[in-house]
């Protein structure tokens, strides 16, 4: 025992400096960046260009819809990037729209809102256009390219009078009793919700659109105006018309000679005005009661007093 201390102690010393110079140290492995999606606001033209073409635009999904729901009902189609849902209609509040979401503060103008698929080729967005008009939770959803300006207005009719509360899916049951109903787009306020009145139902068919056309519906209480619908290029062809014809009657009559003023007259003192002549005849009717008022005062005055029999 004593022979071994003896060696302990008899050993060189070792300082902490040396003691951890002779100690290597292991390699720190490089911790890779977390790679995010780019946000929509930090992409080039182009590449916004590009993502339209993947993306597809759902449209009268029920207002509990999840995201989840939607990535299996289009799975068949292809592989999804992303999922948006946009118009959730949400109370009136000062929280942001988005905190309104997060808690479900949810509005009752209107029980659907729309989606944006995003998928990660062209053929998957083909596959999902030809799943418009099928039925997801008890629904007809519309599917349609998220870029998709060309609309047939030769097949789609415009309906009017219609009760604020009617949905979409209220309007597609009823005119797909006429014919086969491809989509349907009720109008509604950007902010709010809230319908306006007014749809537009377009069909597979002119037949079916002409058919829609003859028929009266009624729909709580209201019997709907339907008639052919109007592109929007038209609408604003017409109305660069009439614009042209006023501005063209406007400069006819700035062009045209001005009207023959009639020269000013001094005021003449001789010839009394109609307003003076109302005022000489009014002081001479209130002098003409005053001295009738005196003329019966006086007669009162002098007649003989009644003397009773006895």
């Amino acid at each position: 025992m004593v022979s071994t201390l003896e060696e302990l102690f008899s050993q060189p010393k070792v300082t902490i400096s040396e003691l951890a110079g002779s100690i290597v140290p292991k390699p720190v492995p490089k911790i890779q960046p977390i790679s995010k999606k780019p946000k929509l606001k930090d992409l080039t033209p182009e590449e916004m260009k590009a993502r339209e073409d993947y993306t597809v635009f759902i449209g009268n999904l029920p207002l509990q819809t999840k995201r989840q729901e939607l990535i299996k009902f289009f799975r068949n189609c292809g592989s999804i990037d992303s999922v948006r849902f946009r118009s959730i209609p949400t109370i009136e509040s000062k929280l942001p729209k988005k905190a309104s979401v997060i808690l479900k503060k949810f509005s009752n103008v209107n029980e659907s809102i729309h989606a944006y698929v995003v998928f990660k080729d062209k053929e998957s967005v083909n596959k999902a256009i030809e799943l418009n008009g099928q039925m997801f939770k008890e629904r007809h959803i519309r599917v349609s390219k998220a870029d998709d300006t060309n609309h047939d207005y030769k097949q789609t009719i415009f309906v009017g009078n219609i009760p604020f509360t009617v949905t979409e899916e209220e309007l597609w049951k009823e005119f797909a009793k006429l014919g086969e109903v491809k989509n349907v787009r009720v109008v509604r306020d950007n902010t709010t919700q809230k319908s306006k009145g007014i749809a537009y139902i377009m069909f597979s068919n002119k037949e079916e659109r002409k058919k829609a056309e003859a028929a009266k519906i009624v729909i709580g209480g209201r019997e709907l105006r339907i008639k052919k619908a109007t592109s929007k290029y038209k609408l604003e062809k017409k109305e660069k018309i009439r614009q042209e014809k006023i501005k063209e009657i406007k400069g006819k009559r700035k062009t045209a000679e001005p009207p023959i003023e009639k020269p000013k007259t001094s005021k003449d003192t001789t010839n009394p005005s109609t307003k003076d002549i109302r005022q000489q005849r009014k002081v001479q009717k209130q002098l003409e009661k005053k001295m009738k008022r005196a003329e019966r005062s006086s007669n009162q005055s002098f007649k003989k007093p009644k003397v009773n029999p006895s």
